[in-house]
């Protein structure tokens, strides 16, 4: 159910009920290497080559939702060097 808040300058006794949406975090191109321990340049030429992380575009910032980071981290995740040479591009 989607939260409410109060407003105190509606006209309607004090109450004005609003949606409160639920946005994804979003993460700096900084903060996505320095969580990752990439270096901007990786990054930046991971998007250019179309891997890496998914990302997202506004205007001219790039930004990474957190949620996308987890997943790009859980499906990267391996338990021995062969499963790192069978994913191999």
């Amino acid at each position: 159910m989607p939260a409410t808040t109060s407003n105190p300058a509606s006209n309607n006794g004090g109450f004005y009920p609003q949606t409160v949406a639920s946005l994804p975090f979003l993460m700096t191109q900084g903060e996505f290497c320095s969580y990752t321990r990439k270096s901007t340049k990786t990054a930046e030429a991971d998007r250019l080559k179309g891997r890496g992380c998914p990302y997202v575009k506004i205007g001219r910032a790039v930004r990474y939702r957190a949620d996308d980071v987890m997943r790009f981290i859980e499906q990267n995740t391996m338990t021995s060097t062969a499963d790192a040479a069978t994913r191999e591009v």
